[in-house]
């Protein structure tokens, strides 16, 4: 016989998150507004799911997902890639409750790594200021929550722009170790250190697409490099 998982945050979650029921009208893509309430279709449901899903933060994290939403009795409830909405569970709270049960271990039930991706999806669809008051109401209501069932960043999904912020970011920290080796000498195994991360930023397009104005300097800044380590 398999030992049943306790669920031991199961009624201090519900507490916490109550708050959210009534928030509503989450902004979610180029200006859309959802305010889902009891009245709303399965259909209405479905299409701020799929929104949901669509996003890059969403993609970026978890890949491409479908995840279908069926008309059920009482609350919301989740099952692999479906989720049944009673009435007075449609709205964009519930479903984002539900999103999380599909997008947590089978065994997390309400536990620490649940809430921490239900926290990472509240506070992309309703804001930082919505994800603040859930943090303070967790903290109100004694639930645990971590980042672990988060996956990383899969760079493969980031848009132009994120690229752009990302190559930025690697200038800078290009210049700080260019600066750190101008005011210090570096030793060999140090030196030998530098170009091989520069040459992954490269290689990884970290540093903008390959033929880029950006990619084309750190190719420079890497040869003055190997150059003048005599490498």
């Amino acid at each position: 016989m398999v030992k049943e998982i306790r669920d031991s945050q199961k009624s201090r979650h519900y507490a916490s998150e109550r708050f959210l029921y009534s928030s509503g009208k989450t902004v979610t893509k180029l200006g859309s507004t959802f305010n889902l309430t009891k009245e709303s279709s399965i259909a209405e449901c479905q299409q701020y799911l799929d929104v949901i899903c669509d996003q890059y933060w969403f993609r970026q994290r978890f890949g491409k997902r479908q995840i279908w939403v069926q008309s059920g009795r009482g609350g919301g409830r989740a099952y692999g890639s479906r989720i049944t909405l009673g009435t007075w569970a449609r709205n964009e709270a519930i479903i984002l409750h539900e999103l999380a049960h599909c997008l947590a271990p089978r065994t997390s039930k309400h536990d620490a790594k649940f809430a921490g991706i239900f926290l990472f999806l509240v506070k992309n669809a309703f804001g930082a200021d919505k994800a603040k008051e859930l943090r303070e109401s967790y903290k109100t209501h004694r639930v645990k929550y971590n980042n672990s069932a988060i996956p990383p960043i899969n760079k493969n999904c980031l848009t132009h722009s994120q690229m752009n912020a990302l190559a930025a970011k690697n200038r800078r920290a290009e210049n700080k170790r260019a600066k750190e080796m101008a005011e210090k000498p570096l030793g060999q195994e140090e030196q030998e250190a530098l170009v091989k991360f520069l040459t992954r930023a490269i290689n990884s397009t970290q540093c903008g697409a390959p033929k880029s104005t950006t990619a084309t300097n750190a190719k420079k800044t890497l040869r003055d490099l190997k150059k003048a380590f005599l490498l």
